[in-house]
């Protein structure tokens, strides 16, 4: 059964050596010199299998299966190596830097946060180019609350590592930062930096910004403040500058924090809103490739207006390849879709698998796709409605049964209403989601 398995699912074979090797260096560091030559080496041989067509024979071809599970395992190694490569130091002095400003700068009680790619730095009497990722706090005034992504500004402030507080079992914010390639952090007092130019860096992720803040703009248009407009723009668009530590907590408390982080659940309402929007297309020639390109366009698009968040682009990959599977097959091997979105995410991103969302993101699918159906078996109901709800329970279980193990390791947690929010919660999402965008289209019309 588990050689059929894995027959089904070509990318899981090739997803799990690649996050052992990333796994492998992160953990233990091992030097890295020598990985492109074992890289080639592995390479050429698996090309030899297939050029001499050794791969026909049952015993050669799984030879030729661990030479390719070898290269992708040392693949992972180096991946995750060139990540670690990109650590860098700062002396103890103040250092005069010119950098841009990579994210929306969010305004704290004291201070202005943000993340800086700097472009030079001056050593000594001479500028060196630098293109470290630092946290960055400017001191709150004026100035300050007007800065804006891509903005370039020079500044002089002390550049220092993120301290960890030293308890084994605390919660370690320097490792967090590291795996988000931030290895050092600054604050810039007032009268210390000056703006020099503007819309720096990626025009891509600009556009996205800016097309975020026109569409926060029709919130405030239609009169909504306040609570309101936090939770509304945390849910639809991504933006979490407005949440209160009070609107957070009552969130986590009620199990139901998952929906202020635009991620999978509402990618995947969006995702099934097109399906039956587009239904129609199937019943045309070549409407199932239609259909699936303009619902990967608008997922894609909705990635682009929450700012491209690593949790929605996440998300759009994995809903991405479930649609190309469906136009290929009648059945889509989901656990294949969703192996080939993890194997992509990590190419392009080795440090992925340490983070927290993408750990949840991936235990809830495989585990609403393998225990739901189960679940749903158990009770047969000829009600629609109560039928409906009960689709609604029978997921909500599966994601936790996958989530809690993870949820009670790095929380020490667990959401006890989570059965009663999301029986509420997944409809209202849905709604509101609906209602953000005839509000959008009605806005630009």
């Amino acid at each position: 059964m588990f050689e059929r398995f894995l027959h089904q699912t070509p990318f899981f074979r090739l997803v799990v050596p690649l996050m052992l090797g990333i796994l492998f260096q992160i953990k233990f560091r091992l030097p890295s010199q020598y990985n492109p030559y074992i890289l080639i080496g592995l390479l050429i041989i698996s090309f030899l299998f297939l050029f001499l067509k050794l791969t026909a024979s049952y015993n050669l071809n799984k030879i030729w299966g661990i030479v390719i599970s070898l290269y992708l395992f040392f693949l992972g190694l180096e991946l995750a190596s060139l990540k670690q490569q990109k650590e860098y130091s700062f002396s103890d002095d103040k250092h005069t830097f010119i950098a841009t400003l990579i994210e929306q700068p969010e305004e704290k009680e004291k201070s202005v946060k943000t993340i800086l790619k700097l472009d030079l730095i001056k050593d000594s009497a001479q500028w060196t180019q630098n293109s470290s990722i630092v946290l960055c706090y400017l001191e709150k005034d004026s100035l300050s609350l007007q800065m804006n992504m891509g903005d370039e500004m020079l500044a002089s402030a002390y550049i220092n590592e993120p301290v960890h507080t030293g308890n084994p079992y605390a919660f370690n914010y320097k490792k967090y930062l590291s795996y988000k390639e931030i290895y050092n952090q600054c604050y810039i007092q007032s009268g210390y930096y000056q703006v020099l130019t503007y819309n720096k860096g990626s025009k891509v992720k600009l556009i996205s910004n800016r097309l975020r803040q026109r569409l926060l703009n029709i919130y405030y248009a239609n009169q909504i403040h306040g609570d309101e407009f936090a939770v509304l723009s945390a849910l639809t668009l991504g933006y979490k500058s407005e949440l209160t530590p009070e609107i957070k907590e009552s969130f986590s408390t009620s199990g139901a924090m998952h929906i202020l982080a635009v991620s999978g659940l509402h990618v995947g309402i969006i995702y099934i809103i097109l399906c039956k929007l587009l239904f129609f297309l199937q019943r045309i020639k070549y409407g199932k490739y239609l259909q699936s390109a303009i619902i990967i366009l608008m997922l894609f698009f909705y990635a682009f207006i929450t700012g491209l968040s690593a949790s929605v682009f996440r998300a759009t990959i994995m809903f991405t390849f479930i649609s190309i599977g469906k136009i290929f097959t009648r059945q889509v091997n989901i656990y294949n879709s969703i192996a080939a979105s993890a194997f992509l995410l990590l190419l392009m991103n080795p440090y992925a698998i340490m983070n927290v969302g993408f750990q949840l993101s991936f235990a809830a699918v495989l585990s609403i796709v393998f225990f739901q159906p189960r679940l749903y078996s158990l009770l047969t109901i000829n009600n629609t409605l109560v039928d409906y709800f009960w689709q609604l329970v029978s997921v909500s279980i599966a994601a936790q049964i996958g989530t809690f193990p993870i949820t009670m390791f790095y929380f020490g947690q667990f959401p006890v209403y989570f059965m009663l929010t999301n029986i509420i919660v997944i409809p209202a999402v849905t709604i509101i989601i609906y209602g953000a965008f005839i509000l959008f289209i009605l806005s630009f019309s």
